[in-house]
């Protein structure tokens, strides 16, 4: 980014707007159960009377029972998911900045999250970012209730777990395992955007925004906080009840909030007139990682405070909304395109669904088609080949040792899958029938299958085909 302010806003809003999904390990077996299903859920509950709630959401993928691991050096993943890495999100926002060891970005969040410091330092291990020192440490002598206003002396970026008054945390477990995920995406995006910077986590006592304003006053006395990330959101509020936020704003420091993931509506604090509202959109790149487009995602939240003033970069005669109004900033949030993230020992994706190849610019070649065929005897059978290619139908029978073979007509192919024409998978067809893979698909390292409906592409190891459909091996292709 141009300007360091620029490089914080966008490092602390790419905390604040992502979602989270739990992916799959592998294809499923051919049953009627092994469609691709896509369900959304919310990481926190419905907040209480005076709370809010954190703002991920969690999308789990599933072909019948069967979930396939995150692979995070790829952004495209088994059945189609894509998950941003570290560097990924670097090279599509065209960050070059790296920040410095004195430069900090705070992370408000509720709850105590355990694994904390080793998530960020398995996100850290994994993109090479390069070691970070646990500077709260409670092994370290005399730490644990220590008020930390500076980041220690040291060589390298500090990751320091505070609680609401600015103290360091000692050894207890996670309070919430929602708050706990949140906060792993939060510091590890903040971590991905400012590799060399230092991780502030504070921690409010609970959620509600009296204890959440105290920690981020934690937050703004610390020094060289650069912005301050709150990603999460409750029903909108007058601002001059949680002064906190204006104070923090006053020094200088960049203090952004989710405007939500629930479509039309305003949330506070990201309402308050002092907070820069970021809002969620859908990032696409291209086949090399580079940004190529980038849109409104339709869930993020918008909207204008019935309690709150407009902010002084809002002109009222250009919003035409007389109070604050959301959202002011946006980045990567739509779970349609997720980030890969480190949990607990495990790899996630806070978002991840699949997309065509033209949306990713993917090769033709990678993209493999489902294609029906029949014998002489009019029994159907599957063949999978290369989208740049055609299928030799007298080298395929000569293979398989039939008179003859040809293609269906759509009609007949529809009764032998139950997938309509553009849609046919593989996986879950009406009738069990043999599948014939072309050999040269098994060369490419990853492909491209159709998910049961039109548009719909999965990506997947070919290996995986071969252990999960059992096809046999032909080389039957033809070059377009």
């Amino acid at each position: 980014m141009k300007t360091k302010k620029t490089l914080g806003i966008l490092a602390a809003s790419l905390l604040v707007v992502g979602g989270f999904a739990l992916t799959l390990t592998s294809p499923a077996v051919a049953t009627d159960k092994s469609k691709i299903q896509i369900k959304d859920e919310r990481n926190c509950s419905k907040p209480k009377q005076g709370q809010v709630a954190c703002l991920s959401v969690k999308r789990t993928l599933s072909m019948g029972s069967v979930r396939a691991a995150v692979r995070p050096l790829a952004f495209v993943q088994p059945m189609g998911g894509v998950a941003y890495g570290a560097n990924q999100l670097r090279y599509a926002y065209s960050i070059t900045e790296t920040g410095a060891r004195f430069k900090v970005i705070a992370v408000v969040s509720a709850y105590h999250s355990e694994s904390a410091y080793q998530d960020i330092k398995d996100y850290r291990a994994m993109y090479n970012l390069g070691a970070m020192d646990h500077c709260t440490d409670p092994k370290i002598p005399a730490m644990v209730g220590t008020i930390l206003t500076q980041v220690p002396s040291g060589k390298n970026p500090c990751f320091m777990q505070v609680d609401q008054k600015g103290a360091a945390v000692g050894f207890h477990e996670t309070d919430d395992p929602g708050w706990a995920q949140e906060t792993a995406l939060d510091i590890e995006m903040a971590t991905a955007i400012c590799p060399h910077c230092s991780i502030l986590l504070v921690e409010a006592n609970n959620a509600s925004l009296d204890n959440l304003n105290l920690a981020v006053g934690a937050a703004s006395r610390f020094k060289n906080v650069k912005s301050i990330s709150n990603s999460y959101g409750g029903v909108d509020a007058p601002e001059f009840k949680y002064p906190a936020y204006a104070s923090a704003t006053a020094k200088g420091i960049a203090v952004v909030a989710s405007s939500g993931d629930s479509g039309y509506g305003v949330l506070a604090p990201a309402s308050f007139a002092s907070v820069i509202a970021i809002g969620g959109t859908t990032l696409k790149v291209d086949q090399r990682g580079r940004w190529a487009s980038e849109s409104a995602w339709t869930k993020a939240g918008s909207g204008c405070s019935d309690y709150n003033r407009a902010a002084a970069w809002q002109p009222i005669f250009m919003t035409g909304c007389a109070n604050k109004l959301t959202a002011d900033f946006a980045a990567v949030a739509d779970p349609a395109t997720g980030v890969a993230v480190a949990f607990e020992g495990g790899w996630f994706t806070f978002g991840g669904t699949s997309v065509s190849a033209r949306e990713l610019n993917v090769d033709e070649h990678a993209v493999v088609k489902t294609l029906v065929f029949e014998d002489e005897n009019a029994k159907p059978l599957i063949v999978l080949m290369h989208g740049n290619c055609k299928v030799s139908t007298k080298e395929l029978a000569r293979q398989i040792a039939c008179k003859k073979v040809e293609p269906c007509k759509p009609e007949v192919a529809n009764r032998h899958t139950g997938y309509l024409v553009g849609g046919t998978s593989p996986f879950g067809t009406k009738k069990q029938m043999p599948i014939y893979l072309e050999k040269s698909i098994l060369d490419c390292p990853l492909i491209y299958i159709n998910g049961g409906r039109r548009g719909f592409l999965v990506g997947v190891h070919p290996h995986d085909i071969l252990r999960v459909l059992q096809p046999k091996i032909v080389e039957a292709a033809l070059a377009k």
